[in-house]
């Protein structure tokens, strides 16, 4: 693959990250708003979804390091670790609406 193209991968990568980012601040929100019980539950989960988030990033800055050859390695894993954060993130947005 080339550069172009795995720059434009990881620009969109960036981009939803950014978004995650923002997601993730109002939960922590509406975590400091919840009562007590409910606010460490909303506080673990939070805790949870930035490790994700850095494991993706890491994944990112692998990717942006690799040769072409490794590409699709790289990539198979980004993409785990991007399925596993969007789906975390969907079930802690959904758990506490």
């Amino acid at each position: 693959m080339n550069e172009e193209t795995k720059e434009s991968y990881l620009a969109k990568l960036r981009a939803q990250l950014k978004e995650w980012e923002a997601e993730i601040e109002k939960l922590h929100d509406k975590a400091r708003e919840a009562e007590a019980e409910v606010k460490v539950e909303y506080e673990e989960r939070i805790e949870d979804l930035k490790d994700k988030r850095e494991k993706m990033q890491k994944k990112m800055q692998e990717l942006k390091e690799v040769k072409d050859e490794a590409w699709e390695d790289i990539k198979s894993g980004l993409e785990d670790s991007w399925n596993e954060m969007k789906s975390a993130l969907r079930s802690v947005a959904d758990k506490f609406k």
